[in-house]
């Protein structure tokens, strides 16, 4: 239910991306790839059949229970290797070492983020922050939607710091309850969570995501925290969209395994 709770609000923050990007490509007069035509649709749609495979495993995986996260992402894993060797033949031995290197790389930087993360929450936990954040919740409204809003700042702050699921692992446990006592449905309740915590990995200058990008695009966390603000502020204007609106996260699951 969760992961199909996940699409419609994935496209609202998209579009309101999209939006975003627009406006800056008018106001910066970024050059364009040329005008839209349904044959160049088509083609470039035949052209990724093959590469379009791989979110097939995934969704297809996951939704039909076959395959848990770890194992979807192998398959794809050694999915995208096949069709980079034999389809498109663009990757060769050389390459791979060079991809093998840099993702060690990359995971040494991420596992040390991690663990820095794993004593953090263990600070927040012995001095008992969360129960008081949810008293000072509690305290400032009973509104749900205003609820949600706060809970998902909460969220968005300590997906910046801590990291997505040692955030879940904190938050859940006392604030779904409260939800439940204040009649917010279960699986919108999560999937906003899951969202803020998202939009905190990429919260400058601490989130994990964002220390990611910048350590493949080689670039200075101090270069890209600027105009990475206009992008964070759009997408929380979008998570309190969505929790004004709960159906928009709840109608797919309703749909497809009942209420």
């Amino acid at each position: 239910a969760l992961f199909l709770a996940g699409f419609l609000p994935a496209l609202v923050l998209a579009l309101l991306m999209a939006m975003l990007v627009y406006y800056y490509a008018v106001r910066l007069g970024l050059p364009t790839a040329g005008g839209f035509s349904l044959r160049n649709l088509a083609r470039a749609f035949i052209e990724s059949l093959v590469a379009l495979g791989m979110p097939v495993i995934v969704f297809g995986g996951l939704i039909g229970g076959v395959a848990t996260t770890t194992e979807v992402a192998s398959f794809a894993v050694v999915y995208a290797a096949l069709v980079g060797f034999f389809v498109y033949r663009e990757l060769t031995l050389a390459k791979l070492w060079r991809i093998l290197v840099d993702s060690s790389v990359l995971t040494g930087v991420i596992m040390l983020l991690l663990g820095m993360s794993v004593v953090y929450t263990y600070l927040l936990v012995i001095e008992d922050i969360t129960p008081l954040l949810a008293h000072a919740v509690l305290g400032f409204s009973r509104n749900p939607t205003v609820f949600l809003v706060i809970t998902s700042a909460i969220a968005v702050v300590l997906g910046a710091v801590i990291e997505v699921l040692p955030a879940g692992l904190l938050l859940i446990p006392i604030f779904l309850p409260i939800s439940q006592e204040l009649g917010v449905d279960k699986v919108h309740f999560l999937t906003l969570l899951v969202a803020a915590g998202g939009l905190g990995m990429f919260l400058p200058p601490t989130g994990v995501g964002l220390l990611i990008a910048c350590s493949v695009g080689k670039i200075s966390i101090t270069r890209v925290s600027r105009p990475m603000l206009p992008y964070i502020a759009i997408l929380f204007f979008g998570i309190v969209v969505l929790c004004a609106f709960p159906v928009v996260t709840t109608i797919i699951p309703k749909l497809f395994l009942g209420p």
